[in-house]
């Protein structure tokens, strides 16, 4: 999605990944990877496989894989994921809940960090 575009309401990318260099202002579900770059931005939840960030989001987001914030990137809002990477410069703001490695069954396996 360009710099420049605006899209008001849930976006659903089912079987591809997706790159933002524009704003959504609504909910993103994306099966693959999605990319924000350092223009793109997001006022909503958040649901992909991996997110790589160096722009903006404002809500939770949930990954599968592993969440990057690059040292451009702001994040507002709780994460939870499998991995998470944050570069020195990136502001995260919320609480980031991931599944510990090897976790015995019947236990719940997460782990919370505070940021």
């Amino acid at each position: 999605i360009a710099a420049g575009t605006t899209i008001e309401g849930a976006v659903s990318v089912k079987e591809a990944n997706m790159r933002l260099d524009g704003e959504i202002l609504g909910a993103i579900f994306c099966a693959g990877k999605l990319v924000l770059s350092a223009t793109g931005r997001v006022r909503g939840d958040v649901q992909c496989f991996e997110l790589i960030s160096e722009g903006s989001v404002e809500g939770n987001v949930t990954a599968k894989g592993q969440i990057v914030l690059a040292k451009t990137a702001s994040l507002v809002g709780d994460i939870h994921c499998k991995q998470l990477q944050i570069e020195t410069g990136a502001l995260f703001v919320g609480k980031c809940t991931m599944p510990r490695p090897n976790q015995p069954a019947g236990n719940s396996g997460e782990a919370n960090t505070n940021a």
